[in-house]
């Protein structure tokens, strides 16, 4: 924290403090850091270049940065606006587990809001990807997600048939990495 109090780091150093916030954006994070971990994202993302916009370098700041605000600060818009930028880096770059873990986190801001209609888009998201990828884990998950938010709309035969399809995932990656 002591070394991160620099607010206006000398010319030509931008880049480093770019690079640093968001290196150290997960450790704040994990240390539950939010506000520390909301400034400093801020920060780095106004110092972003043009060239920047869109990389992985913005989609690690805006992830960061939305996973603070939600957690520190509430559901409101800047938090959905974050995520969706994010999401539309992450749907760019093509990188399925970054998509997933995002649409996790949108997933969740969703249902705090408790706009489970919301939620349920967001899962169904995670099932477009989840159909094209062999990931037995996420598959599981993205099911789970499915049966929460269709229960919590009111669907319950839905909800049901896809707490089947996450049980059966998950018997499937236990029954695969248990066998000797």
């Amino acid at each position: 924290r002591t070394a991160g109090r620099r607010r206006h780091p000398p010319a030509g150093d931008r880049r480093i403090g770019v690079d640093l916030a968001a290196s150290v954006a997960p450790f704040l994070l994990a240390l539950s850091l939010l506000e520390d971990c909301r400034h400093w994202c801020r920060l780095a993302l106004q110092a972003l270049d043009e060239r920047d916009l869109g990389s992985t370098l913005e989609l690690a700041l805006q992830e960061a940065l939305a996973t603070a605000l939600m957690y520190g600060s509430g559901n409101g818009d800047e938090v959905r606006r974050t995520y969706e930028r994010a999401l539309e880096i992450a749907a760019g770059q093509g990188v399925a587990s970054r998509h997933l873990q995002l649409l996790t986190g949108y997933y969740t801001f969703h249902s705090r809001r408790g706009d489970f209609r919301g939620s349920l888009s967001a899962a169904r998201r995670r099932r477009h990807i989840t159909r094209r990828i062999d990931e037995p884990e996420e598959t599981a998950q993205t099911e789970w997600l499915l049966a929460v938010s269709l229960h919590l709309i009111g669907r319950q035969a839905a909800a049901r048939r896809h707490c089947e399809a996450a049980f059966a995932n998950a018997a499937h990656i236990v029954k695969h990495r248990f066998v000797i």
